[in-house]
């Protein structure tokens, strides 16, 4: 009886677990939640990246994309006509929803010369930085901005210079497509952070 009463203040106090063997030794409990794998908090890169995406703060927008990514082989069926399509059609919607003051159609895009996609890709941009402008050595220049916001894959000088060949436009589009998602990721996350504030 004295051992009872020493042990039976460690179990939870219940009229079940009174009347049971099990619920007198608190082993089998310690046990789990002296489990290191039971205890380990769980991974926060998903919220981390949520916090950093702030419209007033562009710098800090490259955050969005994961740190120490390196190229890699295209995944994608970026030349697929299904694809194309798909992409097409979404990057309107977001220009004409956004208000995009240049003509576009889905003729245009099919191959568009590197006027309309510096335009294009000048208003994307400018989402995230509103100052940018793109220099003369614009085969450099868009490259470089992709590579910091740390898009996967390679975007070299031969796609730039001829933007609307078929070699190079799918690649082009696809990372076109990349970035609309990364801006609408953005403003559903502003718009939830308006909400709940």
């Amino acid at each position: 009886r004295v051992n009872m009463s020493r042990r039976a203040p460690l179990s939870a106090v219940n009229a079940g677990s009174m009347n049971s063997r099990a619920s007198l030794g608190p082993a089998r409990v310690n046990r789990k939640s002296l489990n290191p794998a039971m205890t380990k908090p769980s991974g926060r890169p998903s919220t981390a990246g949520r916090q950093s995406l702030a419209p007033q703060q562009p710098s800090r927008r490259s955050t969005l994309a994961p740190r120490g990514t390196t190229r890699m082989d295209e995944p994608r069926a970026i030349k697929d006509q299904s694809f194309k399509t798909a992409a097409i059609q979404k990057l309107i919607e977001y220009l004409v929803t956004n208000g995009y003051d240049q003509p576009v159609s889905v003729k245009q895009l099919q191959g568009p010369s590197t006027k309309d996609f510096l335009h294009i890709f000048t208003f994307l941009y400018r989402q995230i930085d509103p100052n940018f402008k793109v220099g003369q050595k614009y085969e450099e220049d868009v490259p470089l901005v992709f590579k910091k916001l740390r898009y996967p894959f390679a975007i070299t000088k031969s796609q730039m210079s001829a933007v609307g060949a078929p070699h190079a436009w799918p690649h082009l589009l696809a990372a076109i497509s990349w970035l609309v998602e990364l801006l609408e990721y953005e403003q559903h996350v502003s718009a939830r952070k308006e909400e709940q504030a």
